[in-house]
């Protein structure tokens, strides 16, 4: 298990990053300095506004009011698109307008 820091943390010692092998792509997790036994695993995740990042005193005013603000997905999405095969074929999510587009 890998566990969520915000860019900047000084607990982040990993790193992930997209390997392409045969042309399909891997998700490989590389660590950015020496890990200790025991030490947690972390990295920044690179999705903004993920609720446990949220202090306890928004938590608290969502809480009492009973309202939850999400965003979309498509806006937590990185700069890159989304790939997944669909068939034989790959299709693409559009992050810019949430559009699916073949490829």
């Amino acid at each position: 298990m890998v566990n969520d820091a915000i860019k900047g943390d000084i607990r982040n010692n990993a790193e992930m990053k997209i390997v392409l092998v045969h042309g399909k792509p891997h998700l490989c997790l590389f660590a950015t300095k020496d890990i200790s036994v025991n030490e947690e695993l972390r990295f920044n995740y690179a999705v903004p506004n993920l609720p446990w990042r949220k202090s306890d005193e928004d938590v608290a005013h969502e809480v009492r009011n009973g309202v939850r603000h999400l965003e979309s997905q498509a806006e937590t999405f990185a700069d890159e698109d989304v790939v997944y095969k669909d068939g034989n074929s790959l299709r693409s999510v559009d992050s810019r307008n949430d559009t699916l587009a073949s490829s």
